[in-house]
């Protein structure tokens, strides 16, 4: 049988936790290569800009983190841990939203 009637828990709490943390680092970094250009340089790998360098990084994050997640939580139960993944995730991408909207970048920090 190729797919399985439904996902294993563990699975599904990996994949939603480690979306939510490649969501937060994805739009920590993008606001991090607007404000300093060495971090944008860092993600330059072409002419394109750094966009390119950005979607690596949050592709990274997630592999690695659900990888980990994975290996930490194989065959637990985790049905305690359900509405928190989830609500997890909701606010990340929530906050991913409101920090990639581009007012963001334009407002000033103030020292």
């Amino acid at each position: 049988m190729l797919f399985r009637p439904r996902i294993h828990e563990s699975i599904a709490f990996s994949g939603m936790f480690s979306a939510g943390i490649s969501l937060h680092l994805f739009w920590i970094v993008n606001l991090l290569a607007q404000r300093l250009p060495f971090v944008a340089e860092l993600l330059m790998f072409s002419d394109a800009g750094y966009i390119f360098g950005l979607y690596l990084v949050g592709f990274f994050t997630f592999v690695i983190a659900f990888v980990l997640l994975l290996t930490l939580l194989r065959g637990r139960d985790l049905s305690d841990h359900r509405e928190h993944a989830f609500w997890f995730f909701l606010v990340s991408v929530v906050i991913y939203l409101v920090m990639t909207f581009p007012s963001i970048f334009l407002s000033t920090i103030i020292a």
